[in-house]
Parts: structure tokens; sequence; C-alpha cells
């Protein structure tokens, strides 16, 4: 009869424990076992197995094959030694001194992982202090660092000069234009403005005897009205040397008379000419002056 050592399912659904029995190959995976050699919890992370040493062997003497999975679990236990040593027909004594140095061995090793796994530990521990300093330290040089960069650059000197011309400007900018609106206003614009307002006041038309046209003195300025006074009185006088020559002399033929009269209306026109012309000048200059005040309001209107 060909017989196996292999694992029997039982326990629940998600929650396997396995039995280590000596059955018939023939037979299903949970059948009847001649006999239980020992049990596997795979849920278990230490001593999760347990073999009976004396019986395996004796099985395995009668010609039981293990399967892959039990086969492991007795690498593990040390039975597959003992088994190959009593193969190579060793005494007992032997056997024992051989297993000694496996168990030896084996403490050793585990002795190893248990210092690797601490060594690992360690060095994750570390990495995730890195980490997390390093996370801080770019944290704080976006947040904190560039305004402290900016206060250390700024030197005192250059903050205080800073503060001045910003203090200057303000004041340029309330104060200094009502001071030049002040001081650009002449007392020629001044009394403009005053016979501007007089002239447009309405005037009330009431019956008045005929008079003279004439430009009103109160918008004329000073240097035109003195130029009017001196053409009249010149005026004047030439009317009066003409009478005194004109009383004195002889009387004189008829083509000189047409003579000195054609000279005497030519040149009243040309003081006539004359006047006009310097009225007309100080037109233009008066011109000249309202616009030049005009451009300096929109100026200042703008500034």
């Amino acid at each position: 009869m060909a017989t196996r050592i292999r694992l029997k399912r039982m326990g629940r659904r998600n929650r396997p424990f396995y039995r280590i029995v000596v059955i018939d190959s023939r037979k299903q995976r949970d059948g009847v076992a001649i006999e239980e050699v020992g049990w596997y919890d795979p849920i278990r992370e230490e001593d999760n197995y347990s073999l009976k040493k004396d019986r395996i062997i004796d099985w395995l003497q009668k010609g039981a094959q293990p399967s892959f999975a039990v086969r492991r679990l007795m690498k593990k236990a040390g039975i597959l030694l003992n088994w190959h040593l009593i193969r190579q027909g060793l005494s007992e004594k032997e056997i024992d001194h051989e297993l000694q140095k496996w168990e030896l061995d084996q403490q050793e090793r585990k002795k190893r992982k248990v210092e690797e796994e601490k060594k690992k530990a360690k060095v994750a521990v570390k990495a995730e202090v890195k980490a997390e300093e390093v996370a801080k330290d770019e944290v704080e040089e976006e947040i904190v660092e560039p305004e402290e960069k900016i206060e250390e650059d700024v030197k005192p000197e250059t903050k205080v000069k800073a503060e001045e011309v910003a203090k200057e400007e303000a004041e340029e900018e309330i104060v200094e234009p009502e001071e030049k609106i002040e001081e650009d206003v002449k007392p020629e614009t001044e009394e403009e403005t005053e016979e501007v307002a007089l002239a447009e006041t309405p005037i009330v038309e009431e019956p008045v005897e005929e008079i003279p046209e004439e430009e009103p003195a109160s918008t004329k300025e000073p240097e035109e009205e003195q130029a009017v006074e001196e053409d009249q009185e010149e005026k004047e006088d030439a009317d009066v040397r003409s009478e005194e020559e004109s009383s004195v002399k002889k009387p004189v033929p008829q083509e000189d008379t047409a003579k000195s009269s054609v000279e005497d209306t030519a040149e009243e026109e040309m003081k006539v000419s004359k006047a006009d012309s310097e009225e007309e000048k100080a037109e233009q200059k008066k011109s000249k002056s309202d616009d030049e005040s005009e451009e300096e309001k929109s100026e200042e209107k703008s500034k």
C-alpha cells in the first residue's frame, strides 16, 4: 500500500487549520487517515507547527513519502537531517552531535535575523525623521525666509531715504498745487477777472442821449488807455496849430488851399492809421496774454 504524509484541511472558511496525517495515496484529501503525526496553523506567526519526530521517521522507514508542504516543515524541525544521517549509517552519538551543531546554527541565524530587522527599523526611522526635517525646512523657506531676506537686504539708510521720499511726494501732491496756483495768479489776471465779471453783468437799457461809441474803459488795459489819450492829445494839438496857422497866414490862391487841404487830410489819415495799428497791437497783446493765462490754467488743472 502506497502511503503519504500530507496535510488534511480543517477549520472554517477563511480560517484554515491543517493536520499532518499518514494516509493512503488513493484516498481523498479529507478522507480517513491512518495516523495523525502533527498539525500546522498558517495564521500564526511563531510556533505555528508541531511534529512527532519518532513516528514520522518510523513511517519514512516503512516507505511513506512526504508531500512538498510537509517536507518544508520537516526541514525546519531538523527531521530531514536526522533521516539523512540515519540513511548514511551513523551511530546515535554522531547523529546527536550533528543535530546539536545544527540547532546552534539555527539559533545564530535567528539572532542575525533579529539584528537585521532592528537595523532596518532604525534606518527606516532615520529616513522618516530626515524626510520630516526636509519637509519642515522647505515650508519655512517658502513662507518665512523671503520676508527675512528682504528685511536684511534693505539697509537702514535706504529705508530712511525711502520714507523721506514718500513723505515729500505726499506733501507735493497735497500742498504744492494750491501754493503754485496762488503764486501764478498775477494782479493783471485778477483785474481781468473783475473786468470780465463786470462785462458779463446784464445792463439795463435806459433812455440816454446819444454818445459816440467807445470801448469801455474797464475793458482796456492801462497801456491801451494811455495810447488812446496820447493820440487824442496829438489830434487836438494838430487842430489848434492848423487853426492858428490859418488865421495868421495871408489868403492864398485856390490851388494852394486845395493842396494844403489834401495834405491835411493825408496827415489825418496817417495819424488815424497809426492809432488803429497801435490799437490792433494792443488787442493782439491782450489776446496773447489771455491765451497764455488759459494755457497755464489748463496745465494746472491737468496736474
